[in-house]
């Protein structure tokens, strides 16, 4: 018998948080019945009863009475767990969080990934707020974690960049009003271009450093990595500054 402990005996005395109970199997979904009712588990491979008396928290993103209705879920347990049942609104209704879940984010994962962006501009806080986020916060958080690792040089979030970031994660393909919902506020074409300019710059220094440095500084075999002529390679590396050391760090 393993002497690990499971989720519930370790929660035993205490509060345990089972998110998804909508996508629980049916057979466990029984022995977790049992376990809450008798207070009681059964470790693998043992025949030994031991006392789990636990406070059962629970999340889904499903309908649980809809899933109970159509058999997917155990009526018993449904009854057993809804005691008091808070509804949620999909993040879409809760524009006033949006705000505040975001700048939370962004300085967690600035902290996590070392980075020093101070915040969003208006407009970006205002175009996170046309989004429809059918994902809910899950889909926030992970979009915000995103911009936060391919932000360089970014003290401020300007909307142009949540825009290119996050356009393609919200709203719904199939509904015009969702789409003009979703769109980024105004930008001036001038102010646009020349962001996606000092992107694509960056994106090609690197790539021709990592050229460079995979050749050891040889040109010839450089020209050879990048697919260009020899001339070429001269030309970019003048235009973006490159000496020796930038490629032998």
């Amino acid at each position: 018998m393993s002497d690990k402990q499971g989720k519930i005996q370790t929660a035993s005395g205490g509060t345990l948080f089972l998110d998804e109970i909508g996508d629980l199997p049916l057979a466990f979904q029984v022995k977790l019945l049992r376990a809450l009712d008798e207070k009681t588990v059964t470790r693998l491979g043992s025949n030994k009863s031991e006392t789990a008396d636990i406070r059962i928290l629970v999340a889904s993103n499903k309908n649980l009475e809809a899933e109970m209705a159509s058999g997917r879920f155990r009526e018993d347990l449904y009854y057993r767990i809804a005691v008091v049942v808070l509804n949620l609104p999909p993040l879409r209704e809760r524009k006033g969080d949006i705000r505040v879940l975001a700048n939370k984010f962004l300085a967690d994962f600035c902290k996590q990934h070392s980075k020093h962006i101070r915040g969003f501009e208006p407009d970006a806080l205002e175009f996170l707020e046309r989004c429809n986020w059918p994902g809910n916060v899950r889909q926030l958080k992970n979009q915000i974690e995103r911009l936060v690792i391919i932000c360089k040089d970014v003290q401020t979030v300007p909307a142009e960049m949540l825009s290119e970031n996050t356009r393609a994660y919200t709203g719904s393909s199939g509904d015009r009003s969702a789409r003009r919902e979703d769109s980024p506020p105004p930008v001036r074409k001038k102010k646009l271009n020349k962001f996606l300019k000092e992107v694509s710059d960056r994106v090609e220094r690197e790539y021709l450093i990592e050229c460079l440095r995979e050749a050891k500084g040889t040109i010839v075999e450089v020209a050879k990595i990048a697919g260009v002529e020899r001339q070429s390679i001269y030309r970019l590396m003048k235009k973006h500054g490159l000496v020796r050391e930038d490629y032998e760090k």
